[in-house]
């Protein structure tokens, strides 16, 4: 039988973690999946995920939804990163690469 989690609400410009952007993550939802609220100009490079699906969901703004939940990790990593030999490093540690690489 599956455990249900408790349900909770996110308001406009309110999150997780002290991050308005984060709406789930993995320890709200036990690791199922990860959602965030954001705006982006052009977006990340093309790239491919080994470790989760990733998709967008854009009306004024974009809901970014992987499965399962997790990549804020990587995301507060790979922010901080000084240079690309660094992130590659961490995309490689999460299993988030350029296509083609």
């Amino acid at each position: 039988m599956t455990d249900f989690l408790a349900g909770y609400v996110a308001l406009p410009g309110a999150g997780l973690g002290g991050d308005p952007g984060m709406k789930a993550s993995k320890h709200s939802t036990g690791g199922t999946l990860s959602v965030f609220e954001t705006t982006i100009a052009a977006g990340p490079p093309l790239h491919v995920h080994d470790l989760e699906d990733e998709c967008f969901y854009v009306l004024d703004r974009l809901l970014l939804i992987t499965v399962p939940g997790g990549i804020e990790d990587y995301f507060g990593q790979i922010n901080d990163a000084a240079n690309d030999e660094e992130r590659h490093r961490i995309g490689e540690q999460y299993g988030i690469r350029l296509a083609g690489e």
